[in-house]
């Protein structure tokens, strides 16, 4: 399935999360577009580039699950990509992807302990992955 929106894809894949019972949650930090309020979540900790799902359940090998989501043929940013990298460093699988299909294989392979990062891309029909580490 493939969505025009970013928004329509993610509410397709916290819907999956609910129904495969996995605890996550989402940190809205693209909807700040006035100063004021953009000042003041940085200063309350908000950040630019968190991964837009972040799943808490862990398995025998990672941490949790950090999910950047994109539609299209669009990539992550600069600091979406440092994020990844951040959230890998501290034992979690942080991946990036752009459909449907690949998003149910990770979360299935993530739950069943057969999820191995090799790269930050996930797209299992390029055996996993598109870019290295």
């Amino acid at each position: 399935m493939k969505f025009g929106k970013e928004a329509d894809f993610q509410r397709w894949c916290c819907d999956y999360l609910n129904i495969v019972n996995l605890d996550y949650f989402h940190v809205p930090n693209g909807i700040f577009s006035n100063p004021r309020s953009i000042t003041i979540m940085k200063r309350s900790g908000l950040k630019p580039g968190i991964p837009d799902l972040l799943v808490l359940n862990n398995n025998d090998t990672y941490n949790g699950l950090a999910i950047e989501l994109k539609t299209k043929s669009n990539k992550p940013s600069l600091h979406q990509r440092y994020w990844l990298e951040k959230f890998l460093s501290h034992g979690w699988a942080s991946v990036w992807l752009n459909n449907t299909e690949d998003f149910e294989v990770l979360v299935s392979s993530y739950k069943k302990n057969l999820f191995t990062q090799k790269g930050l891309h996930f797209n299992h029909k390029k055996e996993g992955y598109i870019d290295s580490l």
